[in-house]
């Protein structure tokens, strides 16, 4: 794999998670339930890891980043506390059960793309954090779905 494929692959990480960190941090906000405010916030905790090392292995490779793509990168990160108050909001509107439905395809779709790129990097340390992530991921994905399902298993009997 080109190293610019590379660092357009991890970049994309690098969005995903930061994304995932405004996600669970305002989703635990928007909760009554202690558990599921736990489990939302260890989420975030182990998003903003990935996020350190996503970011850390890009700087290595990306020593000569342009300007524009450093603008960019502003930009994005800028939006993503407002795409985070968006979900506060809206899952008062959609439902509890409903948002870790999204986030659990949110997983879902990082975890395809973390098994995408495992299968594409020569790089063992770069592969390393791929399969550390991708297992964190996984766990994300089984605790939201579980989570949904008994939300909306209480919903039906009240």
């Amino acid at each position: 794999m080109g190293e610019n494929t590379l660092l357009d692959a991890l970049n994309w990480f690098l969005l995903l998670e930061k994304g995932q960190v405004e996600f669970y941090h305002h989703l635990s906000q928007a909760t009554d339930d202690a558990e599921l405010c736990h489990g939302l916030q260890r989420f975030k905790k182990v998003e903003e890891e990935h996020v350190k090392v996503i970011a850390a292995k890009i700087n290595i490779l990306e020593l000569d980043q342009s300007r524009i793509k450093k603008a960019l990168g502003a930009v994005a990160s800028a939006g993503l506390p407002v795409f985070g108050q968006i979900v506060g909001r809206v899952s008062n509107l959609a439902g509890m059960a409903n948002m870790l439905k999204a986030g659990y395809l949110t997983e879902k779709l990082a975890i395809r793309d973390y098994r995408k790129l495992i299968n594409a990097v020569d790089d063992a340390e770069i592969r390393d954090m791929l399969w550390s992530n991708l297992i964190d991921e996984e766990s994300h994905c089984l605790w939201l779905y579980k989570k949904a399902k008994e939300l909306k298993k209480q919903r039906l009997k009240t």
